[in-house]
């Protein structure tokens, strides 16, 4: 009897709290409708159905939405994209040191990192440096998922995703763009105050925020109508990209730890390399993964990658991660780009591959330059190779290996210089002329190509013995490859700094004993300094 008189008592309290909820809701959808009314319409004219729909209360999380997001936009189209992407990574960095701070280190560790060992850990994964002032060793599982977020998110592919994401803000173009008449107003919203209204007002929220892509009059603007349909294509294109470089970063990482976990399962030795070492073999597949494609150079072993310079598998497994994340992006981004033909359809593809210009994405490059950067990554990894393998095939550094396993290693050295600096050799024992070979490829931006100003002479023409070139049609015409020939000795100039470099090799190569028996005297410093003393005088 008490326990039905409790549940009558409490029936009206109820009642009169959801009372009181309904209430504050209404009041507080009004005046949010009423402050929309005085400050985002000019004139004061606020459409009707907006007004109707605001009386309702779940209009409120539509409203903070809207508001939030043109915020955003606002913000975002404001700043620089400079200041931007800083605010990403400074904001990033700091959250990765909490995060870091958060999580305790390995159990028995004898030295525990310090706060300002994290924070520079957590800077160098997000902008993956691949610097540590700290053992791997010292750090425990937590923290290394919170590492390995910060190379995700700090990667050259996902850095793309958010440049991508900027550019769309930028341009302003919603998905919805519908064509409204020449007094801002829609048809479907003039037809009626009821219902239908109500939802074509909502689609008409997705405007083009460059301005209203209104109908052209009978007489008829057609340069604004095709700015207009430019830009939609554009906008277009971009989502487009967004959703083929994020299955293309998914796919990359997903394969690649498959690949390196499955090759671990079914070798004993590289295996039993981890087990010993307490490190999970699953773990180890993801982080590396994760590490080789966004360049970050981070080993979950206090060791480097040494402990696997006999193991060749594991090394060619992680190579075509650290070029698909880097230095081969953007052809491999066009190839995606070709295979989504069949989602995004053929006309929207080919408009991607054959106006990299206008979209302005810098990791989408013509097809002319792609090959080019194509043909001139294989043609640095090959020269590393060989530089590699004749001055060190006998050499401290490749000691106790096979033939195959120095190949292997020299491979995965010259692909590492750009720019991972995963290595799984000491470097001390490397000799000089090498390394000096290997400060010239880090040096290298990701994205250097030869012969890339036939592209240039090809597409603005020019002139052969007076004679002026159309645009597309120099190398067809008498004379062109005179045009040709010209554009290929300006490709292959280098600057000073190279030829610098190149001098200071071959004498590092010469002088290779000396350097290794009278270092006092015989030194790359030393070299460096009297190759630009001369050049000086």
């Amino acid at each position: 009897m008490a326990l039905l008189t409790t549940q009558s008592s409490s029936q009206p309290n109820t009642t009169s709290i959801r009372s009181r909820v309904s209430a504050l809701c209404y009041l507080l959808s009004s005046a949010a409708a009423l402050a929309l009314r005085l400050s985002c319409f000019p004139g004061g004219k606020f459409p009707y159905q907006l007004a109707c729909l605001c009386s309702r209360p779940i209009c409120l999380l539509q409203l903070f939405r809207t508001s939030a997001s043109r915020s955003y936009r606002r913000v975002v189209r404001s700043l620089p994209r400079f200041w931007v992407m800083l605010f990403y990574f400074v904001s990033t960095s700091f959250l990765g040191f909490l995060f870091l701070k958060l999580f305790a280190p390995a159990a028995g560790t004898p030295r525990v990192p310090s706060d300002l060992d994290l924070f520079f850990m957590a800077v160098s994964a997000v902008t993956v440096s691949s610097m540590s002032t700290a053992e791997m060793g010292a750090l425990s599982n937590g923290q290394f998922v919170v590492l390995a977020i910060l190379m995700l998110v700090g990667g050259e592919v996902f850095t793309s995703m958010a440049e991508l994401h900027l550019m769309e803000t930028e341009l302003g173009v919603e998905v919805s763009t519908p064509v409204v008449s020449a007094n801002g107003s829609s048809p479907a919203a003039d037809s009626s105050p009821g219902g239908t209204a109500v939802a074509t007002d909502l689609a008409d929220s997705n405007f083009v925020e460059l301005g209203l892509a209104a109908a052209p009059a009978a007489s008829g603007d057609l340069n604004l109508a095709k700015s207009k349909e430019q830009g939609l294509k554009i906008y277009n294109s971009l989502k487009t990209l967004s959703a083929v470089v994020f299955v293309y970063l998914v796919l990359a990482h997903v394969a690649g730890s498959m690949a390196i976990l499955l090759y671990l399962i079914s070798k004993p030795a590289p295996r039993g390399l981890l087990v010993e070492r307490g490190v999970s073999t699953l773990g180890f597949s993801v982080f590396m993964t994760i590490s080789s494609f966004a360049n970050a150079g981070f080993v979950p072993l206090n060791e480097g990658m040494a402990p696997f310079k006999q193991s060749p598998g594991v090394l060619l497994l992680i190579v075509p991660l650290v070029l698909a994340g880097n230095t081969l992006f953007p052809p491999l981004l066009r190839w995606a780009v070709r295979l989504s033909k069949a989602v995004v359809g053929g006309e929207l593809s080919k408009y991607i591959l054959e106006n990299t210009g206008e979209i302005g994405f810098q990791h989408l490059l013509s097809t002319r330059r792609s090959a080019c950067l194509l043909f001139t990554v294989a043609g640095f990894v090959c020269l590393q190779v060989v530089a590699f393998c004749w001055i060190e095939w006998g050499g401290a550094a490749l000691e106790g290996l096979s033939a195959y396993q120095k190949v292997v290693g020299g491979l995965y050295m010259a692909v590492n210089s750009r720019h991972a600096g995963e290595s799984p050799f000491d470097l001390s024992a490397v000799s000089s002329a090498v390394l000096v070979l290997y400060v010239v490829m880090m040096y290298l931006p990701p994205y250097t190509s030869f012969v890339p100003a036939m592209e240039d002479h090809d597409d603005q023409g020019g002139e052969v013995d007076g004679e002026p070139l159309k645009r597309g049609q120099a190398a067809e015409k008498v004379g062109g490859w005179k045009l040709v020939l010209r554009a290929v000795l300006e490709s292959l100039s280098m600057s000073h700094l190279s030829y610098l470099a190149i001098c200071v090799m071959l004498i590092c190569i010469t002088e290779r004993r000396k350097l290794a028996h009278d270092p006092l005297n015989f030194n790359v410093l030393y070299i460096v300094v009297e190759v630009i003393r001369q050049v000086s005088i």
